[in-house]
């Protein structure tokens, strides 16, 4: 989510590639379900509140669409259009991102936003970050240790932290 990409971006030490909302287009974009709702749907998966979050999710996307059709009328390039309308859009939109670091880059970043108190969405992307990671250069990792939390998701804690 474009949230998730506003966290990420504060460690400096990545080279972060965004898709742009200026250049694409959202008319049947996808939202990312933020984790605690997650939790609620497995529990309840027709309940009220998945039904409000769909439809809220609809209706940012027909408010966009109305926006990016009004700029065009008053005479906007399709750049333009875009640019301006895009501010409708929520920060749960989907985006793609290209993330590039060094390893002890990646180190902290685990120590960071692999730890129990870090936001879930991101939480939830640095444990598949280091599944690879840990995959691809276990020598790097193996002082990693992943532990389950009560809610289901995962943390990873290290004994040399800032190495």
């Amino acid at each position: 989510s474009r949230s998730l990409t506003h966290e990420l971006v504060r460690h400096r030490q990545f080279g972060v590639s965004q898709l742009s909302q200026r250049f694409i287009e959202h008319d049947d974009c996808n939202f990312v379900v933020p984790p605690a709702l997650l939790n609620e749907w497995r529990l309840n998966p027709t309940g009220i509140e998945a039904e409000k979050y769909r439809a809220d999710c609809q209706s940012t996307l027909a408010d966009y669409l109305w926006w990016l059709d009004a700029y065009k009328r008053l005479g906007y390039t399709g750049k333009e259009a875009k640019e301006a309308a895009r501010s409708k859009l929520t920060n749960d939109v989907e985006t793609r991102i290209l993330i590039t670091g060094d390893l002890r880059c990646w180190r902290v970043f685990f120590e960071l936003r692999a730890s129990e108190g870090a936001d879930k969405e991101i939480r939830r992307l640095a444990n598949m970050c280091y599944d690879k990671l840990a995959e691809e250069c276990p020598n790097v990792f193996d002082d990693y240790e992943k532990k389950t939390l009560a809610d289901g998701s995962f943390a990873i804690d290290t004994k040399h932290r800032k190495i």
